[in-house]
């Protein structure tokens, strides 16, 4: 039996079996593999409405989460159909998911750097400007003495 590592939000790591989804063993060859569009699959998956419910005739207290398969299939067309989701699918999506969240803040983050960096420079810059209006008013504080009364030739601003 295989195990496989869940990790939730980076808080608690869930040990589960894991058995090979139907008609898939782990070390067949796989046919075709080709990327995916991770940006794509999450917009997908977020117009996938997800519910909570529980199994007519079973424990009322035993409840489930996700989405319908029908609903599975239609956003992503994986699978043999609309009956039942394939767990593989289902990691794949969820993974692929996980990957473009993981990108986009790398991005995100990359971002704020750069936002930073410039919030830094306009302070800077900031503090030089009033530093120079302080100075040209320390300037014409200078340069209007002597005043008028005193009549010099040297007197700012010359008549």
């Amino acid at each position: 039996m295989n195990r496989k590592t869940v990790c939730l939000v980076g808080l608690v790591l869930v040990f589960l079996p894991v058995l090979p989804a139907r008609g898939q063993a782990p070390t067949e060859p796989k046919e075709d593999p080709r990327p995916v569009d991770g940006q794509d699959i999450l917009r997908r998956l977020v117009r996938v409405p997800i519910f909570q419910w529980g199994v007519k005739g079973r424990e009322p207290a035993i409840s489930h989460i996700g989405p319908t398969a029908q609903e599975f299939y239609a956003a992503f067309g994986l699978g043999e159909g609309d009956k039942p989701i394939s767990a593989m699918d289902l990691d794949g999506v969820a993974l692929a998911s996980v990957q473009a969240l993981y990108r986009m803040s790398l991005e995100l983050e990359k971002k704020t750097a750069e936002l930073e960096a410039k919030a830094k420079t306009i302070e800077e810059l900031t503090q030089r400007i009033e530093a120079l209006e302080r100075q040209v008013k320390d300037l014409q504080t200078l340069w209007s003495w002597p005043t008028k009364d005193l009549q010099t030739p040297w007197s700012w601003p010359p008549k």
